[in-house]
């Protein structure tokens, strides 16, 4: 029983063709029956079932439903002239009570598919029983339909005419037909021996397609092919019939095999898709936990399932991201962790080794171990270095106490050489008072370290006594070199080398004064 189906595309028919097969499929694959040209559909979307009364329609796509009646549905019972819809097509059954088929023994379908463009159609071979081009109605744009129903009628008009007039003719001549008006096919047997090779070689080369196909469809159709060209020669050789039928019924079941592959294959891609999607899931659970290698594990595990589905999901690469930034920075904190927990080790070994100098009473050294713990800087090192602060103080009190008696003396003993009246330059001064003086201090200044307010007091006050006793050395070196170039002049060399020599003292006073290396550079010349 023949039936029609029509397709519309946002109501526009776009498509017209009558079929006999059991079962028509739709999809956007090639190898469809009808083919749906938009890329967000199945593969194999769709099937349509006529039993001679009524149609199933059921989905292929276990993920991509079909419309019946406005409802998404996987299948449904549909009567003639009802349609359903996979946006935006809109597909209509009809059945046909009716329908001349060809006389030709050939069973292959054509149907027509027409695009936006009025110029272009597609023709698909399926396997089912052939129709003229009157049985094809093919849908044009809105711009030429009232023409198209113009020429369908003239057609209609000129076919009906043309019959009227055959079969009058016909009757005219006493059912005879004339001579050359049809061509009549010479039965097989009655073929020549070369035709009857010609024949053999042809189904033999059909047969080794047949043979050698592995489910490609191209190698059945070019079996399909060659046995028809037989059949249009030897209608009634039986061999080619059965070998036809049998390429067709081939035909069908390598279709129903592509079409359970793609099926299969949509649906192993959706469960991967969701299988990736599932350890995205769990990778961002671990991530909020702060789990970052068992989040980064179920990333490489979704990254394993498909690669491609991993690099297409939304959240995947930049989670990826996320997760590593958010492991450096855990490994800089974990490097500093191991940095502060290393000084406060330090820190604390310093304490320790300045509290066991400060037991024994060596007061700068211990003061030297406080300050390597106080100078860790930041919050973690806070305690140990207020400690060792605190210790400081305490040795630096202790280390005054100690020498407050000595530095009192050797003030007393500098304001006996700079008394507060004070004195003039021409006074000879007292250069081994003066010079034992400025050694004292110079080795005080050694042991007193800065870390009170009372040391650093006192090591100010040093320095400036300091600094007068090397003016007073240097004043007299001066004044002694002047008086020793004027004894050099009268010719007294002795007197000026005596005081050269006084000058010279390089162990009570600065030999850095230029009127020391003078004076040592004038001993050279007299070679004493």
């Amino acid at each position: 029983m023949a039936y029609k189906i029509k397709l519309y595309k946002n109501e526009e028919l776009i498509f017209e063709g009558s079929f006999t097969a059991p079962s028509v499929s739709l999809g956007k694959s090639s190898d469809n029956d009808i083919i749906l040209d938009e890329p967000h559909l199945s593969r194999h979307h769709a099937r349509i079932e006529f039993d001679g009364t009524s149609f199933k329609v059921e989905s292929l796509s276990s993920f991509k439903k079909i419309l019946i009646n406005g409802e998404k549905s996987a299948e449904g019972m549909l009567n003639s002239g009802q349609s359903f819809s996979i946006p935006p097509f809109r597909v209509e059954v009809h059945a046909q009570s009716e329908f001349p088929i060809a006389a030709a023994p050939a069973t292959i379908e054509e149907f027509t598919h027409v695009s936006d463009q009025p110029d272009k159609t597609a023709v698909k071979d399926l396997g089912i029983a052939a129709f003229g081009q009157e049985d094809l109605i093919v849908a044009k744009p809105h711009a030429q339909k009232k023409k198209k129903r113009i020429l369908i009628l003239a057609g209609t008009v000129l076919v009906l005419t043309f019959i009227i007039i055959y079969f009058q003719k016909e009757s005219s001549d006493g059912g005879k037909k004339p001579a050359g008006v049809e061509e009549q096919k010479t039965p097989f047997e009655e073929l020549s021996a070369d035709e009857k090779l010609k024949i053999q070689n042809i189904l033999e080369n059909a047969l080794e397609h047949l043979n050698n196909h592995h489910n490609d469809l191209s190698e059945l159709l070019s079996a399909r092919e060659l046995i028809q060209s037989v059949l249009q020669k030897a209608p009634d050789y039986q061999v080619a019939r059965d070998l036809f039928d049998q390429v067709n019924q081939t035909i069908q079941e390598v279709k129903s095999k592509m079409r359970e592959k793609d099926y299969q294959l949509e649906l192993a891609q959706r469960k991967a898709y969701d299988l990736v999607g599932f350890h995205v899931n769990t990778a961002t659970e671990f991530y909020r936990a702060q789990k970052f290698h068992e989040a980064l594990d179920e990333l490489d595990k979704a990254k394993a399932v498909d690669p491609d589905h991993y690099k297409r999901h939304p959240q995947a690469i930049a989670l990826e991201n996320i997760i590593q930034h958010a492991l450096t920075e855990k490994k800089q904190e974990k490097k500093q962790q191991d940095v502060t927990a290393k000084n406060s080790a330090l820190a604390k070994s310093y304490l320790n080794q300045g509290n066991a100098l400060y037991a024994a009473q060596n007061y700068s050294r211990a003061i030297e171990m406080w300050q390597k713990a106080a100078s860790f800087q930041g919050k973690a090192y806070e305690k140990y270095r207020l400690s060792a602060l605190s210790s400081i103080k305490k040795a630096g009190d202790e280390i005054y106490r100690q020498y407050a008696a000595h530095i009192s003396q050797l003030h007393d003993e500098f304001q006996t050489l700079f008394p507060k009246e004070g004195r003039g330059l021409a006074e000879v001064p007292n250069i081994d008072a003066i010079s034992l003086n400025k050694n004292q201090y110079k080795e005080l200044l050694q042991k007193l370290p800065p870390v009170t307010a009372q040391l650093i007091a006192e090591r100010g006050a040093i320095q400036r006594n300091l600094a007068a006793l090397d003016n007073e050395l240097h004043v007299f070196a001066r004044r002694m070199y002047y008086e020793s170039l004027l004894s050099e002049s009268e010719g007294d060399v002795e007197e000026a080398v005596k005081m050269w020599k006084d000058i010279a003292r390089t162990n009570k006073f600065n030999q850095d004064d230029e009127f020391v290396q003078k004076s040592l550079g004038k001993l050279r010349k007299y070679g004493r």
